[in-house]
């Protein structure tokens, strides 16, 4: 996943992330292999604009059937949170 900032604000992140699964009426948790945890330390490079690069294991962690899926990541610009989602499909 890129993501990219063209503001002059600089975002913080941490590791966390999480995998939703389209049931037909609403998004709900995908199922995990066992508990997952994340620490969701800050991380901010300090520079803007900036494009950033992420990976991924979705299949490490999680069970994938077919369906519509998105992958969710949080960001935070002066306290604010910013959610961004990536949809996918499973056929």
């Amino acid at each position: 996943m890129f993501v990219s900032n063209p503001t002059s604000t600089s975002l913080m992140y941490g590791r966390g992330w999480a995998v939703e699964r389209w049931n037909g009426k609403e998004w709900v948790m995908a199922k995990t292999k066992g508990n997952i945890a994340w620490f969701d330390d800050g991380f901010n490079k300090r520079k803007a604009p900036l494009l950033y690069c992420f990976s991924f294991p979705i299949d490490r962690y999680y069970h994938l059937f077919k369906g519509k899926y998105r992958i969710s990541k949080s960001f935070y610009a002066k306290r604010k949170e910013i959610k961004l989602n990536a949809e996918f499909e499973i056929k």
